[in-house]
């Protein structure tokens, strides 16, 4: 009889261990949520997935490129050579998400029309006579398949 009993008993044992698995499957809390991912580290520490080339490369400006490049923004004939790295290694695509809302203030044609509003003409037409930044960055455009993002606005903006 004990034998009967205590097989019962081990049976509505496995049936409410089952179903409170069940139920905790159901509800995915924060702490269950914690462990899954740190069991998931753990497994990728141990044995790490390959990269795999997906054919997506993104280049950030971050803290390493305005270190090495100096602040934002830079001028359009750092965008225009770094574009054309780019198209160098013949990309399906380039998005570029950056407005370019002006002219570049860096170009010499912009310091140049600056410098003669401001009674310098001679330094003003030597500086008319370099490269337009903002035409060097266009060339570059041209001639590398890129996407720029777009910038809408509203009919009060000023």
């Amino acid at each position: 009889m004990r034998v009967l009993g205590f097989s019962r008993r081990r049976r509505i044992g496995m049936a409410l261990l089952v179903l409170a698995a069940l139920v905790l499957s159901l509800f995915d809390g924060r702490v269950q949520r914690d462990r899954r991912n740190e069991m998931f580290d753990l497994y990728q520490h141990l044995v790490p997935r390959q990269r795999i080339n997906d054919g997506v490369v993104v280049v950030a400006i971050d803290d390493a490129s305005l270190q090495a490049l100096g602040q934002w923004p830079w001028s359009r004939s750092k965008l225009a050579e770094i574009v054309g790295r780019i198209a160098a290694q013949h990309p399906a695509a380039i998005a570029i998400d950056v407005i370019f809302a002006e002219p570049d203030r860096l170009s010499p044609r912009q310091e140049g029309e600056l410098l003669l509003r401001q009674g310098y003409p001679g330094v003003a037409s030597a500086l008319q006579q370099l490269p337009d930044y903002d035409q060097q960055l266009a060339a570059a455009l041209r001639q590398a398949p890129v996407v720029l993002g777009v910038g809408a606005l509203t009919e009060d903006a000023g």
